[in-house]
């Protein structure tokens, strides 16, 4: 797989114009995570509604150590484990759309996956140049 840094840098200021606007639209101080997931998931399919019992409906809280993988992730078998990280590579080596192309071949758990990862990596580049 070929690294094309300007195709990354292509969607990472399409993410930091559209996180702006979106600021600026909704007269907000400060894009947090929840934000750029939304505008990520702008680019992905809808997934159908289905709800997790386990746990008696409680959400697992993230580990404090800083990690790429959700909880329920973390459980999860290593192929699914490599595919969504191959997915990510996908996004940062050949862009996000191509990347979104890909991870709708897969299942909507590996897609929703593929959401909640790219979600962590791009907030956490974002907000390291400033751009959020």
């Amino acid at each position: 797989m070929e690294f094309e840094p300007s195709i990354l840098e292509k969607d990472i200021e399409r993410l930091a114009k559209e996180a702006g606007e979106y600021k600026e639209q909704n007269k907000i101080e400060k894009i947090d995570e929840s934000v750029l997931k939304a505008i990520i998931g702008n680019r992905l399919p809808p997934k159908p509604i289905t709800v997790n019992y386990q746990n008696g409906g409680e959400i697992e809280k993230q580990n404090e150590v800083p990690d790429i993988f959700p909880n329920y992730l973390k459980k999860e078998s290593p192929e699914v484990k490599l595919k969504v990280e191959e997915l990510v590579s996908v996004a940062f080596n050949r862009g996000i759309d191509e990347a979104v192309r890909e991870a709708r071949k897969s299942n909507t758990f590996i897609l929703d996956a593929f959401h909640d990862v790219l979600t962590v990596k791009l907030y956490d580049e974002l907000k390291k140049r400033n751009l959020l």
